[in-house]
């Protein structure tokens, strides 16, 4: 009989770890299996009418704007090229110009006859073939709105000027060349509609109003958030507002606002109620489609075109046909509406399960690897045996963190979005570091010179700082030496901004400084440094002159202080002269110094243009343009998303920037010494 022990029951070695634990193993297998399982039932789930809330249609819209249905499957469209299509299944069987914008559609209730309205005033009637008859109907103003009141004729709205309280609410009986009523309102028209016995309007300067279509009298007026854009009649004598600002409000019968949300922050530019399901349904400027029920509450949101919803218009099969200014018509089922609010709900569901799911794994995974528990485990206790000094330490990095790193995080997002003053933050991917690097003349010309200042700048803190450190340094004379390292240290307490504003003056074209050397010398000089193209970059570049900057200037003493002086001792000894002191011994040993000095003005150069701002603004033309300076002027111009996409180009700069010269171990040493 063998009696060999089988390889899995033998002991552990002395000094051997196990690299897994097999508990940990369990719960990662059984925690995969909870993700797959999870993961099939909500995919099962997600299985309900919501494939049919939307169903496409034949017809395809090309820069409509206004739109009638004459039943189902006939409509009536007027183009924003000043065109009225008669639609039959998205076919164009008639066709009729006009020379203004269309403003407004209707017919007749036997759709024996349409009118037509246009900013110039007139009111056009066609027959079904959209041939003319008669003469037009001539109002006061532009037309702004019709609406067809059944057989009780229709409503105009009309007015004087685009911001101006010569606006009207007119009712015509059909054929009728004189009103019934005419009532002015406060402002600008923007929206009508009416219900059985009652006209409604919105204006431009966010008033709604209600007119008794008995006798035109005013029956209330209410103000909501923002200027208006649609607004329909409601069920009970009530109206549904939408404003410019995506703010949906219900004002009751008597003119309160029952309730108002925010369902986006885009144009609201098609409303429609379903009275089966107690719906409200509005579409934005993008697109997007939005449910709210009866308390204002929201259902549903979804994207179902690529341009503006203009409309979205009832059937009487109870369904909605949804028209964008540009693509396909869809047809809208409010019966399925619950199935797709239930499979929202369930992707929201899905997508916590598969958070919380990876989070597990990711526990259960340090548990089974013993060498990452152990160090885990250990560094958790001793951050619990420091506590009170990380506790002490917690309001710092909290300020770090709200300060320092949330707005360079934030920055980065914004780069990738189309934020801007005034709009609504939209992501659109690289859009923005595509146009900067392929269409931004301004970028391109300003990456030039950045790279000229960048040079220019480098060479500026390596020479003369270093000339100046050696001359003090060498100096026999204590008294001297520190005489001469006050002089050129007190510069330093002159605000930067100053010897900027200093240094325009030298350059003055009449009593600057530089052409009066210059005319001193017989040069009969009166250029104009800072506004001609071929020499403002360069004065730039040179103002500062005989650049002695004080911290480089620290920088190199300090250097030159820490060098072991039996160096020079032996050097002396050797006979060395001070030419090759300095290259053998001095430089050499200054070069952590150096490439310290050199990421600051590598870093400066990049991000720099507070001095080019004062000098010349970027000009003259663009011709003193940095990309520093294009981030702000963006920033000004109120386009913040651009401008952040210029900001992290410049941060991937110097952050490369700042790895070739970490990798550098003298630089490195000179960060440590610091």
């Amino acid at each position: 009989m063998d009696t060999t022990p089988r390889q899995d029951m033998l002991p552990l070695a002395a000094g051997a770890e196990r690299r897994y634990n097999r508990v940990g193993i369990i719960a990662l297998v059984i925690l995969l299996v909870l993700a797959v399982a999870g993961n099939v039932a909500l995919l099962a789930a997600l299985g309900g009418d919501s494939t049919t809330l939307l169903e496409g249609r034949t017809e395809n819209s090309d820069d409509y704007g206004i739109v009638h249905f004459l039943d189902p499957n006939r409509a009536l469209v007027g183009t924003l090229s000043n065109q009225l299509l008669l639609l039959n299944d998205g076919e164009v069987v008639a066709e009729a110009p006009f020379t203004t914008p269309i403003t407004g559609i209707i017919a007749t209730p036997d759709d024996s006859t349409i009118y037509v309205g246009t900013s110039d005033g007139q009111i056009t009637m066609l027959d079904a073939q959209l041939n003319v008859q008669g003469e037009p109907l001539a109002v006061n103003g532009r037309v702004v709105g019709l609406k067809a009141l059944g057989e009780d004729g229709f409503l105009v709205g009309h007015g004087i000027g685009p911001f101006s309280d010569q606006y009207w609410v007119t009712r015509y009986a059909y054929g009728a060349t004189e009103p019934d009523f005419s009532t002015r309102v406060e402002f600008t028209i923007s929206a009508l509609d009416a219900s059985a016995d009652t006209a409604f309007y919105g204006t431009a300067n966010a008033r709604t109003g209600a007119i008794s279509l008995a006798d035109g009298e005013k029956l209330w007026s209410t103000t909501v958030s923002r200027p208006i854009t649609k607004l329909i009649a409601v069920d009970e004598g009530g109206v549904l507002v939408g404003d410019e600002r995506g703010n949906l409000s219900l004002i009751n019968s008597a003119g309160e606002v029952s309730w108002e949300v925010n369902v986006t922050g885009y144009q609201l530019r098609g409303l429609n109620y379903d009275s089966t399901t107690d719906t409200y349904f509005a579409g934005d400027s993008e697109g997007d489609l939005y449910a709210v029920n009866s308390s204002g509450e929201p259902m549903l949101t979804m994207t179902v075109a690529d341009s503006n919803i203009e409309g979205i218009y009832a059937l009487e099969t109870g369904q909605k046909i949804i028209v964008p200014r540009r693509g396909n018509w869809q047809t809208l089922n409010p019966a399925a509406l619950s199935g797709a609010g239930a499979a929202q709900q369930v992707q929201t569901a899905q997508l916590a399960f598969n958070l919380g799911t990876v989070l597990a794994l990711i526990i259960a995974a340090v548990y089974t690897i013993e060498k990452l528990r152990s160090r885990t485990g250990k560094q958790l206790f001793r951050m619990w045996r420091g506590r009170i000094g990380y506790f002490l330490l917690l309001p710092s990095l909290i300020l770090i963190l709200v300060f320092g790193y949330y707005p360079a995080f934030m920055a980065i997002y914004y780069s990738f979005t189309n934020f801007s003053a005034g709009g609504v933050v939209e992501f659109i991917g690289l859009d923005n570091y595509i146009r900067i690097l392929t269409q931004d003349r301004f970028f391109g010309i300003g990456f030039g010179n950045m790279v000229l200042i960048v040079i220019t700048n480098i060479i500026k803190v390596i020479t003369m700082p270093l000339l100046i450190a050696e001359l003090i340094f060498w100096l026999k004379n204590e008294g001297r030496r520190y005489l001469f390292r006050t002089l050129y240290l007190l510069p330093a307490v002159v605000p930067g901004l100053v010897i900027v504003y200093m240094w325009r003056m030298v350059y003055d074209p009449y009593d600057g400084l530089l052409n009066r050397l210059l005319q001193v010398f017989g040069v009969n000089a009166s250029t104009a440094w800072l506004a001609n193209e071929q020499t403002a970059l360069w004065a730039i570049i040179g103002a500062g002159f005989p650049w002695i900057g004080a911290f480089p200037l620290l920088i190199y003493m300090g250097g030159l202080l820490n060098i072991n002086s039996e160096l020079f001792e032996a050097a002396r000894i050797d006979g060395a002269n001070w030419w090759v002191r300095f290259w053998r011994i001095d430089f050499p040993l200054l070069r952590p110094q150096t490439m310290l000095l050199v990421f600051f003005a590598f870093n400066g150069a990049v991000s720099g243009f507070e001095h080019i701002f004062v000098f010349t603004r970027g000009g003259p033309g663009i011709a003193t343009y940095v990309p520093g300076l294009q981030m702000y002027f963006r920033i000004a111009e109120g386009e913040f998303g651009y401008a952040s996409a210029i900001g992290a180009i410049l941060f991937i700069i110097v952050f490369i920037g700042t790895l070739v010269l970490v990798g550098n171990k003298r630089f490195a040493i000179a960060l440590d010494n610091d």
